[in-house]
């Protein structure tokens, strides 16, 4: 609780007047970065420099008398204007953007775009499938003999078909 007391200390003498910090659910933070130019070019500088500075904020390790905490910071964000989409929508894009900066490791921030979502949607789509066809017994056990140089069976591959 601490570090996230800490961590939102900085993340509000970073964005200051810009916009508004809050935070969300469990250890997440909503930034809304207010008044950003309509150019596209513009804005994405100044998105990219918030970032940066995030990134490097929570880069530095929290010091306490208990020990040192260090974080791993991943965003993932949206952008919109007042002819944009609902709250609901934007803030789903941007926690599915998280989602795919936290999967990938290395992008310490992403747009969200389209094809996120897509491509999570066909992975419930799956998961969902497979749930089915667990509980109607689709899936089949088959062994696959492994042999050594001699042709003695050592052991064997299991695999589940469906």
């Amino acid at each position: 609780d601490e570090v996230l007391k800490q961590a939102a200390i900085r993340l509000k003498k970073l964005i200051n007047k810009m916009g508004i910090v809050a935070r969300f659910n469990g250890h997440e933070f909503i930034i809304l970065i207010e008044n950003l130019p309509l150019n596209n070019i513009k804005a994405q500088s100044i998105i990219n420099k918030v970032i940066v500075d995030i990134v490097d904020a929570m880069e530095i390790p929290f010091e306490f008398v208990e020990g040192r905490f260090s974080l791993s910071c991943f965003i993932g964000y949206e952008t919109f204007n007042s002819n944009s989409k609902g709250v609901q929508d934007i803030l789903k894009n941007a926690s599915i953007a998280v989602y795919e900066a936290f999967k990938r490791g290395k992008d310490k921030a992403l747009l969200y775009d389209e094809t996120m979502s897509k491509q999570l949607n066909n992975y419930i789509s799956y998961t969902k499938e497979i749930k089915q066809a667990l509980i109607l017994n689709e899936f089949e056990l088959h062994y696959q003999p492994q042999y050594d140089h001699l042709n003695n069976i050592i052991g064997a591959e299991a695999l589940l078909r469906w």
